[in-house]
């Protein structure tokens, strides 16, 4: 066993490791000593048995006898300590699997809250766009405006025809007011021919036998005019009644205009104000999914980041795997070491030790594993947790 990498491993204990591996490379440290005890127990051992050979054959073979009795529970401690180093094997294992497991599980729900975040935004996008119409679209507040704007224009359209209604109402009115006057005269004229026939009868009266035809004919003008009256009379009758209903079509159409005048006016800017309230909200919500976006494009990279943080666990497994391939070497070792103190006295029982710092300067890829290996080899050891390897590319 070579004494660089004891210190080497003492080194490693020292610096900042976790618990887990705290309290599973601390055992194999005491087997270090126990190694230790081992070589200088059988140094003494090959001493002993020179002084011992040259006294006397048979004081040395007793004293021989009492060394390995005394040696025997040594190698028994030392042979369960290289079985307690297969249950240090599978506990690192363990580790490794468990952190693996829970590596890929809070990874992949990670990825799964992105994805979930990115979709909702999506979707909060896309249900504004169904309002707002989007890009190169007409939307559903963009199509009611339309609409609302439509109804305003046939409003005041409406309103523009019952302003003509009552023009022309007007003009008939006037009509009327001519008809009126029109029967007004014609009442004055077959008044003025009553009073002609009545002079005519008269005038006929004074004439005697020669004027009776003569009254005959005013008696005619005067059955006419009679009957112009009550013609003019009836047509007075109606163009009056004609001119209430227009008078009163009149007025009703002017209270309606002026209703819708202002019905009108109140629509269009009741309309204005809701549009224009409308569009701040529609604005406003287009920033908060801006916002939303870009908060959910935040949240994914910082997920990310985090994701690459946790593939760091790969390096802290290479190193627990690095530390688990030395157990099994020494846990090799120490069953060698156990064998031959069941016999220390055979001159062929050499060790078969495996040169263990050569393998770990093999095995050991990370900058750290190595910088920690060189400085313990020379007598220095650094405090604090040695920093993750450049040269481990994560994605």
């Amino acid at each position: 066993m070579n004494a660089k990498v004891v210190l080497f491993l003492i080194g490693a204990a020292i610096t900042g490791v976790s618990f887990t591996e705290s309290m599973l490379i601390r055992p194999a440290l005491t087997l270090f000593l126990l190694i230790g005890a081992y070589f200088a127990v059988s140094s003494v051992i090959r001493s002993v048995r020179a002084d011992a050979e040259k006294q006397a054959g048979i004081t040395a073979s007793h004293t021989i006898q009492s060394i390995n009795s005394n040696t025997a529970p040594l190698g028994k401690v030392l042979n369960d300590y290289g079985t307690l180093m297969k249950v240090f094997q599978e506990q690192l294992k363990n580790v490794n699997a468990d952190s693996d497991k829970a590596t890929n599980t809070i990874s992949g729900s990670f990825s799964d809250i992105v994805d979930k975040a990115m979709n909702q935004s999506q979707e909060a996008g896309r249900a504004l766009e169904g309002f707002t119409g989007g890009e190169g679209g007409q939307g559903f507040v963009e199509s009611s405006r339309q609409t609302l704007i439509s109804v305003i224009r046939e409003m005041q359209e409406m309103g523009s025809y019952a302003v003509k209604s009552n023009e022309s109402l007007q003009g008939v009115m006037k009509e009327v007011e001519s008809i009126r006057e029109i029967v007004a005269n014609v009442g004055y004229i077959a008044d003025q021919t009553n009073l002609l026939a009545l002079n005519a009868a008269i005038e006929a009266a004074r004439a005697g036998e020669h004027g009776r035809g003569f009254a005959v004919v005013a008696d005619e003008i005067r059955k006419l005019s009679e009957k112009s009256n009550q013609f003019a009379s009836e047509i007075k009758t109606a163009v009056n009644s004609i001119s209430s209903k227009v008078t009163s079509i009149h007025s009703e159409s002017a209270f309606e205009v002026d209703k819708i005048d202002r019905i009108t006016a109140g629509a269009h800017k009741e309309v204005d104000s809701t549009l224009t309230g409308l569009d701040k909200a529609l604005e406003h919500s287009k920033n908060i999914i801006a916002e939303l976006q870009l908060s959910s494009m935040a949240l994914a990279q910082d997920i990310n980041a985090m994701v690459v943080s946790m593939q760091y666990q790969d390096i802290n497994r290479q190193r627990i795997e690095h530390v688990i391939e030395p157990l099994e070497i020494m846990k090799q070792d120490l069953q060698s070491i156990a064998e031959g103190l069941k016999n220390i006295t055979e001159a062929g029982a050499a060790l078969n030790i495996t040169e263990l710092s050569e393998h770990l300067n093999r095995i050991y890829t990370m900058e750290s594993e190595r910088e920690l290996m060189s400085s313990v080899s020379a007598g220095k050891t650094k405090g604090g947790r040695a920093k993750a390897a450049d040269n481990v590319e994560l994605f």
